[in-house]
């Protein structure tokens, strides 16, 4: 071996220890991320009390996290047409009065105006960073509601990936309303290649929906009323596109008429059934395990992740993601809830517990909020198994089963040292020994023999293959004089995991 390299090494430990005990930690500057700021309009009131024009006074305030709010910019009626570029108006101010015309004021029901305006505001901190545009839009006697997708959320970022059987949810607003602050009725449709506007026109100009429908009063959509947020399709086409639009109305006609894949519209893709089941993991401070793909499979050994934990009471968490392509692509619909149970016995029963934390053997309520259990104590040597449920909101549910045997620690008297390396062995090259100068080390330290020797060397007997033979002593290793066990990894076998059983006895 090589007294030098080791003695090297052992020293350099010795320093780096030392040093670590009798210093702090130093300290790293790090010149912090500029956070972008935010702008909320708070109100926007209207004085309609004259007949050939209206008036709208609109307020907002800014906050930065990091700094302060210089200025803001602020539009009104926006281009639409894509590519057109935006007129922002500077101000430090916080409120905006502005006069509108009403068109065809004296026509029959004028309340109900085809002319809207759009109005658009930005912060600016004082690091010149925006915050993400804010819009209000409104009618001549009346706020226009707004419409905003939940489920999958809104967002011009990508394109849905969902099976055949879709369930879509949204929620919409209307903050002058007299009975209520929801829109009283939305329409909805699904656009395709083949619909008046083309789903290849909606996509490159969303406004040319609302251009092409509204002075067609709708025509060819669907309608619900206000008290329902969602609807769903069934035997979509797999392998097409499509985009998805909802409108709301308020009580005197007014319709939303904002068009965005940020707000009302989603672009999705469907794909075969069969493969966008939720994906589970578990975890907690023992063990993090993640299905690779999501199913409902009981009958399955595989799909049984094995585990051993403590003795005692024990926490697992978990959550689900829908279901991805290679490309990362989601193919699946956001969560809906979770339910879980511990060795039941039928998953298909659906007694109600009798009591929430003793009566385990049954399904718990199904719930978005619930993501972690604590269940226990059980004493050694018990096996139980946990089951849970992920279901989205298309309803395609993926089961995930965790077995887990508990072990009692002994805590026995010996160290336990697990060696998890893949270092070099020695070599002797063929006729000659291990002292011939060809046979010295090589590589960068430690190899093998070295780290074993550096670990566990008793110290004081003469080097085996250093020369002069016999004449130069071992260094003592660093467990020298502790009572340990040894267990290795490099066992050319595909779990190499080292059992808590064993663990557990040191």
């Amino acid at each position: 071996m090589n007294l030098l390299r080791i003695a090297a090494a052992q020293a350099v430990l010795a320093a780096a220890l030392i040093a670590s005990a009798g210093c702090s930690k130093s300290i790293v500057s790090v010149v912090p991320v500029n956070q972008p700021p935010s702008v909320r309009i708070t109100s926007a009131p209207l004085d309609t009390t004259q007949r050939n024009y209206y008036v709208i006074t609109l307020n907002w305030i800014g906050f930065d996290p990091d700094g302060r709010v210089d200025h803001f910019l602020y539009a009104i009626d926006p281009p639409r047409d894509p590519g057109s570029d935006t007129l922002w108006t500077t101000t430090t101010e916080n409120t905006l009065t502005k006069f509108f015309p009403c068109p065809l004021p004296d026509r029959r029901n004028a309340f109900r105006s085809s002319d809207f305006h759009v109005f658009v505001i930005k912060a600016v901190d004082n690091r010149a960073a925006l915050s993400p545009p804010v819009a209000r839009a409104f009618w001549s006697y009346t706020l226009a509601p707004t419409v905003r997708c939940t489920a999958p959320p809104a967002t011009s970022q990508l394109r849905y990936y969902l099976p055949p059987a879709v369930l879509f949810r949204w929620d919409g607003t209307d903050e002058d309303g007299v009975r209520s602050q929801k829109p009283v009725q939305y329409k909805f449709k699904i656009l395709t290649d083949q619909t008046e506007v083309s789903l290849q026109t909606a996509r490159g100009d969303p406004d040319s929906v609302r251009r092409y429908y509204a002075p067609r009063y709708w025509a060819g959509w669907d309608s619900i009323s206000g008290d329902t947020t969602q609807t769903q399709f069934t035997n979509l086409t797999p392998e097409k596109d499509y985009i998805f639009v909802v409108v709301g109305f308020d009580e005197v006609g007014a319709y939303s008429p904002l068009f965005d894949f940020d707000d009302n519209m989603l672009f999705f893709h469907v794909t075969y059934a069969g493969a966008q089941n939720p994906k589970i993991g578990f975890y907690n401070e023992f063990f993090l395990y993640e299905y690779e793909q999501g199913a409902f499979q009981p009958n399955d050994p595989s799909k049984v992740a094995q585990l051993e934990v403590p003795a005692g009471r024990l926490t697992f968490n978990w959550y689900a993601n829908p279901a991805t392509d290679r490309a990362g692509n989601f193919i699946g619909a956001p969560i809906r809830s979770y339910r879980w149970a511990v060795d039941i016995v039928n998953l298909d029963d659906e007694t109600p517990r009798t009591d929430y934390d003793t009566d385990l053997t049954h399904w718990s309520q199904k719930s978005l909020l619930v993501t972690s259990c604590q269940i226990g104590p059980y004493a050694g040597h018990e096996t139980h198994k946990l089951y849970l449920e992920a279901e989205d909101i298309n309803g395609l549910v993926s089961l995930g089963t965790v077995q887990f045997t508990t072990v009692q620690a002994t805590l026995g008297p010996k160290i336990l040292v697990v060696n998890d390396t893949r270092f070099l062995l020695d070599r002797v090259n063929p006729n000659t020994d291990c002292y011939a100068a060809t046979n010295r080390p090589t590589g960068d330290w430690p190899s093998a023999a070295e780290f074993d020797t550096f670990l566990f060397a008793v110290g004081g007997k003469p080097w085996k293959c250093y020369p002069p033979a016999g004449q130069v002593m071992s260094t003592p290793g660093i467990f020298n004089g502790y009572d340990f066990d040894t267990v290795g990894t490099n066992l050319r076998i595909p779990d190499l995991t080292i059992r808590l059983a064993k663990t557990g006895q040191h």
